[in-house]
């Protein structure tokens, strides 16, 4: 055999987005509250204060839910014999190794991409048709996403700082007119996610081009993680703590 030729189908790991979309917070237990706390701190009290008269006391509301952690493992058993006998440039443990991250990446992405495709897990949300759609030339990506800024930020208190697209969202995206219009004549022939940030006035464009083979075996079925046509807009906390 060729010792200095492999063909293998691993996934670059730029191809995953999951922990840049929602950050990693560790916790002391698997499974405990959180703690919520209300909007009602956002209404104005009458706070003026006759002389003598003591201030008016205030109270918030805090509700909590649970959360559970799940572990994943697998295995991949690799023998002495096996490592002894194998043609380079086959590496027994550094492919099991490899092919066991992997397998644990997709699936990292995968439940991150289901919670951001799923319209319900939104409270602003919205789905298009008919001339707004962006395959047509009288859309405005642009206007529908700063539509939908502003209404995460009436919900939220927060001003995303984050676009999340699927590839064919973006390919849509990148080479709309109306976008392709805004931005500098220069750029215009290369909308990198970097140029696209700055119009949409985030800090990151992420895009998923992540791929999962949901064949059963021996089929190969390739799909993308990211496989609806989704742009979705996010707050990531640049410094995840206990009370944000």
């Amino acid at each position: 055999p060729l010792t200095n030729l492999a063909v293998k189908f691993m996934q670059n790991q730029t191809m995953f987005i999951a922990p840049r979309v929602f950050p990693i917070l560790p916790v002391n237990f698997e499974s405990d509250k959180y703690f919520i706390y209300g909007r009602d701190i956002w209404r104005i009290e009458d706070q003026l204060r006759a002389n003598g008269a003591v201030s008016k006391e205030i109270d918030y509301s805090i509700s909590s839910t649970s959360y559970l952690l799940e572990r994943y493992s697998l295995k991949k058993i690799v023998t002495d014999r096996l490592k002894d006998n194998a043609d380079s440039p086959i590496r027994p443990a550094e492919d099991a190794t490899t092919a066991l991250m992997q397998k644990l990446m997709i699936r990292l992405e995968k439940a991150v991409a289901d919670i951001v495709q799923t319209t319900t897990s939104w409270t602003a949300n919205t789905s298009l048709s008919g001339d707004n759609k962006w395959d047509t030339t009288t859309a405005d990506p642009i206007r529908e996403l700063d539509g939908l800024r502003e209404a995460v930020t009436l919900q939220s208190g927060y001003i995303p700082n984050i676009v999340v697209f699927s590839p064919t969202t973006w390919l849509k995206f990148k080479n709309h007119t109306n976008v392709r219009s805004r931005i500098n004549p220069t750029a215009r022939d290369s909308v990198t996610p970097q140029i696209a940030a700055g119009v949409l006035e985030v800090d990151e464009v992420l895009i998923g081009r992540g791929n999962i083979n949901t064949g059963a075996e021996p089929t190969d079925t390739i799909t993308r993680v990211y496989g609806a046509n989704i742009a979705w807009l996010g707050y990531r906390n640049p410094s995840p703590s206990i009370d944000s």
